[in-house]
């Protein structure tokens, strides 16, 4: 939870955090970025859209208040993510690891045996999308 105090953030009740490992943390976290900009839309005339507050807040390497004021001025600056596009984020499957995804169509597990990756990946591409896709090369 987030209180508004003398014109500054103060965060409150951490207690109720998950660790980044957790199975729903994906989740809870693009909740808890669409809560903050339903908030400050209601205060503000100009907010960050949920998909780039999440990837401000998913961002490595930063390290200190200059480093935050700069991803932030990044994130603000490049934010052209539509309201449709930000429904879409908030439905859409984030694996947070290859065990998400569950196992690969066997032509994939084949191709990679074999070392021929681009056609182990058109091909499982293929199998998820029930259609025949061809790489690039195949193409001419």
């Amino acid at each position: 939870n987030l209180l508004w105090f003398e014109n500054e953030i103060v965060v409150i009740d951490v207690s109720q955090s998950v660790e980044w490992d957790h199975p729903r943390a994906t989740e809870f976290l693009r909740k808890d970025c669409a809560n903050v900009r339903d908030f400050f839309s209601r205060k503000c005339e100009r907010v960050l859209s949920v998909k780039a507050l999440y990837d401000f807040v998913m961002r490595d390497g930063v390290a200190d208040d200059e480093g935050i004021r700069s991803a932030l001025d990044i994130a603000r600056n490049s934010d052209s993510v539509t309201d449709q596009e930000d429904r879409v984020f908030m439905d859409a499957f984030l694996p947070r690891s290859l065990q998400d995804l569950g196992s690969w169509p066997e032509a994939a597990q084949r191709a990679v045996a074999s070392g021929d990756n681009e056609t182990g990946f058109d091909e499982a591409v293929g199998d998820l999308l029930g259609a025949n896709v061809c790489s690039d090369d195949d193409a001419s």
